[in-house]
């Protein structure tokens, strides 16, 4: 039989796991309009990549871009790099080489709904004529031909979701 003190310390280390469960579960990510988001990115006077434009205007950066590695061909263009985002969300980009580019972000565990309408909606942004779609188990969102373009695919754990995003061929 459980002591008094032993019951008392259980239920903390419970609602102390819970707590932390719950709370690895607060992030949302901000309402995203790919339409105007879009037209801000074209008015820009240089290609902005729609994933970083996104982090920077809605949360801000933390920093300066750090990893950075820059083109064998030119070397005034970062190819690679990572950046720290406010809100605990960390942005990895690798552009070096041919065939594709790919993101890797890490936010705080998320509602998985939320994270669907984001990705669809950032997706949208990019202004592909691509049709994506969903695999069975809404962990990876497609080209529907399984082609060129853009594909996501979402990694869970218990204190993060990444999001890898690869596009090219």
């Amino acid at each position: 039989m459980l002591r008094n003190s032993e019951l008392k310390n259980y239920i903390l280390i419970f609602l102390i796991g819970v707590s932390s469960f719950c709370n690895a579960q607060s992030f949302e990510f901000k309402e995203l309009n790919s339409l105007k988001l879009k037209k801000e990115m074209d008015s820009q006077e240089e290609y902005v990549d729609p994933i970083f434009y996104y982090f920077k205007v809605f949360y801000g950066l933390e920093g300066s871009k750090t990893e950075i590695i820059k083109d064998e061909y030119d070397s005034s263009y970062i190819c690679s790099y990572s950046q720290k985002i406010k809100s605990n969300i960390y942005l990895h980009v690798n552009e070096c080489g041919e065939g594709g580019n790919t993101t890797l972000i890490t936010l705080p565990r998320l509602n998985r709904s939320n994270l669907i309408d984001w990705i669809e909606n950032i997706y949208s942004s990019m202004g592909s004529d691509i049709s994506n779609i969903w695999n069975e188990n809404f962990t990876e969102y497609i080209p529907e031909d399984d082609g060129a373009g853009c594909y996501f695919k979402i990694l869970e754990n218990i204190n993060n979701t990444q999001i890898e995003v690869y596009c090219g061929c």
